[in-house]
């Protein structure tokens, strides 16, 4: 089971270098080695240093599938030199500031809480839904039998 691993920009204002993938690839290529490669309309950048090192592109984002330390550092290496806002972010929402040093950035908070408030919603009805319906149809029964007593 694999770690995701993305660089993304989710500010709402200025130039995205990520969003500009004529200038991402001179960038990833001129300066941290990487060379650009197309398979099956998979768009991909591979190191040159170390060939452990994939990242994908798709949706204006580079992404990869590594629990690698030193990668995950590259990648943020990566995100500071665009100096726009870029940042790299986990599996879990976490944004790296560095490889001992993350936080949950203002712009995942909202997706974070929702994600969060569902899975307890869920929870709680897979474990006390038979329960709830049990109580509900009672106090239905109960409810038409003063009624109509």
């Amino acid at each position: 089971m694999g770690y995701h691993v993305h660089i993304i920009n989710t500010n709402s204002k200025g130039y995205k270098i990520i969003n500009n993938f004529g200038v991402l690839r001179v960038i990833l290529e001129n300066r941290f080695n990487f060379i650009y490669r197309e398979s099956n309309n998979t768009s991909m950048f591979c190191s040159n240093d170390d060939e452990d090192f994939t990242l994908f592109y798709s949706d204006n984002s580079l992404w990869a599938n590594t629990t690698n330390d030193r990668f995950i550092i590259k990648m943020i290496e990566i995100a500071e030199y665009f100096d726009d806002g870029s940042r790299v972010r986990g599996d879990h929402g976490e944004t790296f500031r560095s490889l001992s040093e993350t936080y949950i950035h203002n712009d995942d908070m909202e997706e974070m809480i929702n994600e969060v408030d569902q899975s307890h919603i869920k929870h709680f009805l897979y474990r006390y839904g038979g329960l709830l319906i049990i109580v509900l149809i009672s106090l239905l029964i109960h409810t038409l039998i003063y009624i109509f007593d």
